[in-house]
């Protein structure tokens, strides 16, 4: 049992009649396993107004039919005349050799045609209708070189020299198994499975790969794809360009999206667009951007790095950022640049937000912006401003200008010319502020320092707070040069002494524990011992023990006594007093020579004890004080009482002369009574 297949019969011998005199009929025959066979055999051919039955309307036998590699070729009608046998619709039947006719029979559609050809040389213009199967190989148009097994061609100058292959267009080529170039001109392939779609001059000697247009484009890679643009390349594998200018894509797992004269050179990296970029390293992105020339362009060379886009911008290390801007560089693992200008983050995880002439060198060093900053030790911060520097472990400076933390923790949150140059010191802000001792501060103000531990300056012009744990809180030209001295504000003041204290203007508290306090007199108020309160306030001295200000004591201007508060009206429970009972109390209140236990010994006093005075009187506050006032009345009182005394006394002292006299007089006149008798 043989097998036919029937390809196509379209040329004829007389082209000028409407129906052909004789008909070119061409077949393929073939073993039942499909052998292409290499025979003769006899064949009939017979035509039918019905697909089965009916009358033969025309029929002839070739007796002797050569088949080379499967191929033959019959003239219908070269021994019985076709006529007008096609008027109407026919069928074909076929019978090969000994065997039944062939089933079902081949319908025969209109004139001069068949089911399929193997050539149509000669035929020119007309229309095909219906279905057209072709097998093996198809040629369509002139200078077409076809050498592959079921490859088709149409156009012109096309070639092709592997099986399955499919072209189109003008000057196209194909050498790989089963790809195809569906148009343009000049495009050549030589990948297997591979497909150029269209345009000029474009090439891809990559298998699976996938050219769509454009021109001058190529791939070398396998399974990639170029979407079209101008002289772009692919040569990595499972890459993907889609157009542009001049751009290549060099590596496998790429993309590229378009742009001009962009570079993805990294596996799995991704480049968006823009020009002159160039994505280098391992999965490492940049979105666009660039300029006119190849040093403007953004690099990406660091595996998982990343450039937004903008000019000149370079990603160099892993895991780095920059978001945008011209001209930054994150150059350190894990280094973000946000955007601006000339900004460099080039340690590990160093950070600049934006900004200009940035550099934050430091290992976990962070700029937030402004311009000129540096962040040159592990984890210093400045958050913006000009000209900042932090250079310190840890350091941070806020902003302004100038501004400089340049040892370990230190601090200063913004102004200008300030320099926080210790461990752990801060400046709150100000100007030409400086603070070199550890731990020690300035909150603001202008040309103050705090140069020793602890020491601290609230603000003021000028002060210096020179004495470990020393204090300024304001004020010019104020010192505190002794530990623990303060001063709370005023001016050319001075605390020199340990835990010293001066206030005012012109206060010298040069002695330890002293306390100085000086009124706006220019005159410089001093201390000449330790732990002496001293204080010159000409305009008097007032202290109230209420809120209301009612009650207290003052020492008025030039005075050099205290006065206390006695308005009557400021007093309650008003009442006499027994004048004779206080002064009998006072005649027996022990009244004694005494000194003071915390006072030198040679210094002594002559007074009370507050518990006799209590157990006496009961007034004051407790048994172990005794109020000034107090003794003030009772000696009052007893004064009182006394002067009463002495009335009464006078009075019985006048009585007594005047009997006195009286009786001297008396006398007198005995006397002369008893002299007068003598004689």
């Amino acid at each position: 049992m043989k097998r036919l297949i029937i390809l196509l019969i379209l040329t004829t011998v007389d082209i000028c009649f409407a129906i052909p005199i004789i008909t070119n009929y061409q077949g393929f025959l073939s073993s039942p396993s499909g052998i292409p066979l290499d025979t003769t055999v006899s064949m009939g051919f017979a035509i039918y107004a019905q697909e089965s039955g009916g009358n033969v309307l025309w029929s002839e036998s070739h007796a002797s039919v050569t088949v080379t590699d499967g191929l033959f070729n019959v003239l219908l009608g070269s021994v019985t005349t076709l006529s007008d046998v096609f008027a109407g619709d026919r069928w074909l039947g076929i019978t090969i050799g000994s065997d039944a006719q062939m089933s079902p029979r081949e319908r025969i559609v209109s004139v001069a045609h068949s089911y399929r050809v193997g050539t149509i040389d000669g035929a020119t213009g007309g229309n095909v209708t219906g279905n057209l199967a072709l097998s093996g190989k198809a040629t369509f148009g002139a200078g077409h070189t076809n050498g592959g097994i079921g490859s088709f061609i149409i156009g012109q100058n096309n070639q092709t020299s592997l099986d399955y292959s499919f072209i189109s267009g003008l000057g196209n080529s194909s050498y790989g198994i089963a790809s195809s170039v569906a148009g343009g001109s000049n495009n050549d392939l030589a990948g297997d499975y591979a497909l150029i779609g269209s345009g000029f001059g474009n090439y891809t000697d990559g298998n699976y790969s996938l050219v769509a247009g454009g021109q001058s484009n190529g791939i070398e890679g396998n399974h990639s794809v170029l979407g079209g643009g101008q002289s772009n390349y692919v040569t990595g594998g499972h890459a993907a360009l889609l157009g542009g200018s001049g751009n290549n894509v060099a590596t496998d797992y790429a993309t590229l999206c378009g742009g001009q004269t962009n570079l993805a050179s990294g596996d799995y990296s991704f480049l968006g667009g823009g020009r002159y970029n160039k994505a280098r390293g391992d999965y490492s992105v940049i979105s666009g951007g660039g300029g006119s020339s190849s040093i403007d362009s953004n690099f990406a060379g660091g595996q998982y790095s990343a450039v937004g886009g903008g000019r000149r911008n370079a990603s160099s290390d892993s895991f780095t950022v920059v978001a945008g801007g011209y001209y930054n560089r994150a150059l350190g693992v894990g280094a973000v640049v946000c955007g601006g200008y000339n900004n460099v983050a080039d340690t590990l995880y160093s950070t600049i937000g934006g900004g200009r002439s940035n550099n934050a060198t430091g290992y976990g060093s962070t700029i937030g912006g402004g311009a000129a900053n540096t962040a040159d030790t592990s984890f210093a911060t400045a958050g913006g401003g000009w000209n900042n520097d932090a250079s310190g472990y840890c350091t941070f400076v806020g902003g302004g200008l100038s501004n400089i933390a340049d040892s370990s923790y230190a601090t200063v949150g913004g102004g200008r010319q300030n320099e926080a140059g210790a461990r752990s010191s801060v400046i709150g802000g100000g100007t030409s502020n400086v603070v070199l001792g550890t731990s020690a501060s300035i909150c603001g103000g202008s040309s103050n320092t705090a140069t020793d531990i602890y020491a601290s300056v609230g603000g003021g012009y000028s002060n210096d707070a020179t004495g470990s744990s020393s204090a300024i809180a304001g004020g010019s030209n104020n010192v505190a040069s002794g530990y623990a001295a303060a001063i709370p504000g005023g001016g050319s003041n001075r605390a020199a002494g340990s835990y010293s204290f001066a206030a005012g203007h012109g206060a010298k508290a040069i002695h330890g524990g002293s306390f100085v306090w000086a009124d706006d007199h220019d005159d410089s108020v001093y201390v000449a011992v330790d732990n002496r309160w001293v204080a010159r306030s000409s305009g008097g001295v007032y202290f109230y023990t209420n809120a209301t200000m009612t009650t207290g004591s003052y020492l008025a201007s030039g005075s050099g006594t205290w006065n206390s508060v006695s308005d009557s009206t400021k007093k309650r429970n008003i009442r006499q007093v027994d004048t004779k009972s206080i002064l009998e109390k006072v005649s027996t209140l022990p009244i004694k020579q005494w000194s003071y236990k915390s006072q030198d010994e040679g210094i002594e006093h002559i007074g009370p004890m507050a518990q006799d005075f209590w157990n006496q009187f009961h007034v004051g506050d407790d048994s172990l004080s005794i109020s000034s006032v107090d003794p003030n009345g009772i000696a009052l009182a007893a004064i009182q009482e006394l002067v009463k005394q002495n009335e009464a006394k006078d009075k019985q002292i006048s009585a007594l002369d005047a009997r006195v006299k009286q009786l001297e007089e008396t006398i007198l006149q005995f006397g002369n009574l008893k002299n007068s008798n003598k004689q």
